[in-house]
């Protein structure tokens, strides 16, 4: 049985799976690949599950294990030329949160050992594509339906995201992400963009600097109205994997986990969209959480908005639960919004 660690906690394990729980792996496939099967007009639900039962092989068949809840499986088979990735199924729900990578890492691990070649298929049009590619698998084959990947024994994956101070030696990372028009500020969008883009440009040392704030000595912040209210003590910390991933902040009130009306929660984060759906967001999360409790923090409170399903499966993945539902400030366009619970006893 295999695990792997995120941060200081058992994130996902693998575990061995039985002849009766076939019917139950067929329900989470057809489950799990519905969507791409039906963009490409190829859902047929019981053609689904004879195909994977007419192959079902339990001693090569592991379920995917998350936080204590079985959310896909995953199966290995010998193969004429080394291994081949026969499934591997995540839950709809479960998904974007680095449970994906967390799998492929044992399974690479597995193959290296003994020094198998990695080959897998994926359905032409689906999200699966981007995945095996930005984790080290190389295209063979183009068919029909169905798009081929090898990944020989050895090749290096991506560096698992972590968090570093804003600084000179990352920066350029964090420029080049504004000029492609990304930017931190998920509300104020290109014009926040762009305010950076200036400051850099006229002073990129005291830029850096007002990142790192936690006497909020620095100047007034600017609402998505146009208004500004004074600064609350916080920072920022970039996500890096080697290059820049994104960013997550940080703010606080001393003494008390209460925050000013306009200031809709203490932790805020963006990932750049090219590095979405690697569980970057999750992990940093994670991360960022034994930060906030070193401040004195009990809890933590994260607002999203109630269509945006991936940030709420980042939050719930760390422990969060829902704490209310609510109206946003007029400064914020007075939009519904959901504000997230997570208290450090559930994650210490």
């Amino acid at each position: 049985m295999g695990e792997s660690v995120q941060g200081s906690r058992i994130l996902v394990v693998l575990s061995p799976v039985r002849a009766d729980d076939a019917e139950a792996l067929v329900a989470l496939r057809i489950e799990a690949m519905r969507e791409s099967l039906e963009r490409a007009g190829r859902f047929d639900a019981a053609r689904a599950r004879e195909r994977f039962l007419s192959g079902f092989s339990p001693q090569h068949t592991r379920h995917v294990v998350f936080d204590g809840e079985r959310v896909g499986f995953v199966v290995v088979k010998p193969h004429p030329q080394g291994l081949l990735l026969d499934h591997l199924y995540v839950r709809p729900r479960h998904q974007g949160q680095g449970i994906g990578a967390d799998v492929l890492a044992q399974v690479f691990a597995e193959a290296d050992m003994t020094g198998a070649t990695l080959r897998v298929g994926a359905l032409r049009g689906s999200d699966s594509n981007r995945f095996y590619a930005r984790h080290g698998f190389a295209l063979v084959e183009e068919a029909e339906f169905d798009n081929y990947y090898v990944r020989p024994p050895g090749v290096v994956t991506p560096t698992p995201v972590s968090l570093v101070w804003p600084s000179a030696e990352y920066l350029p990372g964090y420029v080049a992400a504004l000029e492609r028009g990304w930017s931190a500020d998920n509300v104020r969008g290109k014009a926040a963009a762009d305010e950076e883009l200036d400051a850099i440009l006229h002073d990129g040392e005291a830029f850096l600097a007002r990142l790192v704030d936690r006497e909020a000595k620095g100047a007034d912040v600017t609402l998505p109205d146009g208004s500004t209210v004074p600064r609350l003590p916080g920072y920022q910390r970039w996500l890096w994997d080697g290059e820049f991933c994104g960013a997550i902040g940080l703010r606080w009130q001393r003494g008390t986990e209460a925050l000013p009306p306009h200031c809709l929660g203490h932790i805020g984060y963006a990932v750049v969209p090219w590095k979405r759906g690697l569980g970057y967001a999750t992990r940093a999360l994670g991360l960022l959480l034994p930060e906030a409790r070193a401040e004195g923090l009990r809890f933590v409170e994260i607002t999203t908005d109630p269509e945006n399903i991936a940030s709420q499966r980042v939050i719930e993945a760390n422990g969060g639960r829902l704490h209310e539902r609510f109206v946003k400030p007029a400064q914020f366009g007075g939009m519904p919004g959901r504000r997230y619970r997570i208290a450090f006893e559930a994650v210490a």
